[in-house]
């Protein structure tokens, strides 16, 4: 074993020197030399369709990437599977059994995970806009949300936590493609279509606070790193392959509040916001994923930026993020009172609420804002939250905070703008 090792490494320095010295020849040499030794490893033909590329021979390029494609598919690594087909495609347009192999792979894969899937939530109704309310009392299972009032605010239950502990090629296969795992051959392949290669340089803005958020990319290779809208950015998240951003801009429908930047040369996967509908709404269990993905994102940026949680460490913040209770909200909806006992502190997922303080001042609020009141003395509420649309809220409850962080923090109340990936 450590003979081979010691041969891979060898025909890998090789590879890598005459790349680095445009000598593309003597790399794929090297490259199919190492794909005879490690034939499931993809990243060698991937390697090798780049030289190939250099020489301008297609038709080895070509192979070489579809070659890539099933050991990435095979490994679970469906993004880069999709980027490699995505690729053949663009040089081959007719080229179909880039499309048929990626379906019929990925069929395989769900048959050998089965065992593994959580199960299943009642399934949301059709919807024209996933995104906003579909019928209140339908939606995952919701029920009167306990400690609000008003009958327009319901409850979701959302599963949280990471799932079934498994090992090897299993975790790479869920964690590679989380949002793709569901999808059926026929569905992926029409996603296939639909998403768009991206390549970004090293330093790179992908997008910028303000931008319209119209699009959700997936890394394929390398890094980026979101950034808050401050004056002096905080990064948010430091994200790499099989990682989605733009998620919650998606969700929200509202401009990017956040900047996306490459930390090093990637290769992504763009996928607009009506495609991703489309998929929403032919993919069971699908809606529920996308809300939780951007639940998390949401509260990552939370965490991240509000001062209330800076002093926490990351078991804590694990632990708060299981707290959080997911409501649905009806247009009108009160959530909190002037002068009546507020428990929640509450983040804004999606809609618009109008806040009015006791004085007749007021704000209005939408994705990312943050109404966190003295949740160790549960306070009176410092002003009236009613719902412009139907939207989504995240809460915690006062009692789950002071269970978790102790009753020696305390945060005023306060509306703050927080910003969100």
């Amino acid at each position: 074993m450590k003979g081979m090792s010691s041969k891979l490494g060898e025909l890998r320095d090789v590879a890598l020197d005459a790349r680095r010295n445009n000598r593309p020849r003597t790399a794929i040499e090297a490259y199919l030399e190492l794909e005879r030794l490690d034939p499931e490893e993809p990243g060698w033909p991937k390697a090798a369709a780049d030289c190939y590329e250099r020489l301008g021979d297609e038709d080895a390029q070509i192979a070489a990437l579809d070659r890539a494609a099933s050991r990435y598919a095979a490994r679970g690594f469906v993004v880069r599977a999709i980027a490699m087909r995505k690729m053949i495609i663009a040089r081959r347009p007719d080229h179909a059994d880039a499309l048929t192999a990626l379906a019929n792979l990925q069929g395989a894969r769900r048959l050998g995970l089965d065992r593994f899937q959580r199960p299943k939530r009642p399934s949301s109704p059709p919807s024209s806009a996933p995104f906003d309310a579909a019928p209140i009392d339908l939606v995952m299972g919701s029920r009167p949300a306990a400690g609000v009032d008003d009958s327009g605010v319901l409850e979701i239950p959302l599963e949280v936590g990471r799932g079934p502990q498994l090992a090897g090629t299993e975790i790479e296969a869920i964690a590679a493609a989380p949002l793709f795992a569901m999808l059926s051959p026929e569905t992926l392949g029409r996603l296939v279509a639909e998403v768009q290669l991206v390549d970004v340089a090293d330093g790179a803005t992908l997008y910028e606070v303000g931008d319209p958020a119209d699009t959700m990319f997936i890394v394929v290779d390398g890094r980026v790193r979101l950034y808050s809208s401050d004056r002096t950015p905080a990064m948010i998240a430091d994200l790499g392959p099989g990682d989605v951003l733009g998620v919650v801009g998606l969700v929200a429908d509202e401009p990017r509040p956040l900047s996306a930047v490459a930390t090093e040369p990637c290769r992504l996967l763009s996928l607009h916001r009506r495609s991703l509908l489309t998929l929403v709404r032919e993919t069971e269990g699908l809606r529920e994923a996308v809300i939780d993905l951007a639940r998390q994102r949401l509260l990552a940026a939370v965490f991240a930026t509000h001062e209330m949680f800076a002093l926490l460490d990351a078991a804590t913040l694990d632990r708060l993020v299981a707290k959080f209770r997911f409501f649905q909200v009806r247009e009108g909806s009160r959530l909190l009172e002037v002068g009546r006992p507020n428990k929640y502190l509450l983040v804004i997922l999606t809609g618009y609420y109008d806040m009015r303080f006791a004085d007749g001042t007021g704000d209005t609020l939408r994705v990312g804002n943050v109404v966190n009141t003295e949740l160790a003395t549960a306070a009176p509420a410092p002003g009236s939250l009613v719902a412009n649309k139907n939207g989504f809220v995240l809460a915690l409850d006062a009692d789950d905070y002071r269970a978790v962080v102790g009753h020696g923090r305390r945060a005023p109340v306060a509306v703050s703008h927080t910003p969100v990936p």
